[in-house]
């Protein structure tokens, strides 16, 4: 909850300091950023990039609850692959995804992670293909402490990433039009 806090307040949603438990100051917050129609911007909480997102979706707006082992999916992560900028050159969507799913998979005696599956549940291309991981009725394995209800998708970015920038500058309108 407090980096919840922190992250409403940093986007100015709020004004610190706020107590971080739940009250009608941060419900109105999460309102106000659920409802604005401004272009994301970016920031830092606790070392994580959280983005104001132009509207927030809920189940009635796309008439589908996803659940896993019951629990329902109420948040999207996005991360990013942290790869080179020209990683995905002469690499098919599939082949990208296979080459995430085998770093996550592979013995950590080996150097990988040793997870059973693909961490996240989707990768998007620097075409814009959409290409299934982890089935969305498992948890994820993309946000330590914060998969069970959370879906985890993964960006290819067309430029090495060095520093804070936008968007634009690491991924490609197509692959921002399938996030959306």
């Amino acid at each position: 909850m407090g980096e919840l806090v922190s992250g409403l307040i940093g986007l100015g949603y709020l004004q610190g300091p706020v107590n971080p438990t739940w009250s009608p100051k941060i419900a109105d917050a999460l309102r106000a950023v659920a409802n604005t129609d401004a272009a994301p911007r970016a920031l830092t909480v606790s070392g994580s990039i959280a983005a104001k997102p132009a509207r927030l979706l809920s189940a009635k707006d796309h008439g589908r609850v996803i659940l896993q082992t019951g629990t329902a999916v109420t948040t999207l992560w996005v991360h990013t692959t942290a790869t080179p900028g020209d990683w995905h050159l002469g690499k098919t969507p599939q082949e990208m995804m296979t080459e995430v799913r085998r770093w996550h998979t592979t013995p950590t005696s080996k150097g990988g992670r040793g997870w059973s599956d693909v961490g996240y549940h989707w990768l998007v291309s620097p075409g814009g293909a959409l290409v299934p991981g982890r089935s969305e009725a498992r948890f994820g394995a993309h946000v330590r402490g914060h998969n069970r209800g959370s879906l985890g998708i993964v960006l290819v970015p067309t430029a090495t990433i060095t520093r804070m920038g936008r968007v634009t500058d690491f991924y490609t309108a197509e692959q921002i039009e399938t996030l959306r």
